[in-house]
Order: C-alpha cells, then structure tokens, then sequence
C-alpha cells in the first residue's frame, strides 16, 4: 500500500501527464487520507499538511476532521 506521500506524487503525477483528470486525482487525495485517518486533526500532525503544501502546492480543506476539499496552487482542482 502507498503512503500519503507517494498518493500525493502518484495523483500529480497523473494530472501532469493528462492521465488523471483533477475529480480522480482529488478523490484519490481525499480517499487516502479519509480512508487512513480517521480525525484529522487527533492523527495527522499539521507538520504534514505544511510539507504537502510546500512540495506540491496542495492545500487541505478540513471540516469536523475529514477531509472535505483539496486544491493545488494555480487552480489545477
């Protein structure tokens, strides 16, 4: 099973190459991080959603600790 990490680059990836189109790659993202973490903000350290934005330009939509949104910087999703 992929990390956060390689979902994120696998899913950019994709879109980058016109493979993924931006809803498969988000749901991908969302998926992930929904599937593995069950309240965001108890598990997964903000650390990490700092590091995703400053490698790929993603930023995080939270809502009562699920995922419910994700952009890339220059409105890609």
């Amino acid at each position: 099973m992929m990390g956060l990490n390689e979902t994120v680059a696998c899913a950019v990836n994709g879109l980058t190459a016109g493979v993924f189109s931006k809803e498969e790659v988000k749901e991908s993202i969302t998926g992930f991080v929904n599937k593995n973490y069950f309240r965001i903000s108890e598990e997964l350290p903000v650390s990490v959603f700092q590091a995703l934005h400053e490698a790929f330009g993603i930023t995080f939509e939270i809502h009562d600790g699920k995922v419910s949104g994700v952009n890339v910087e220059g409105g890609l999703m």
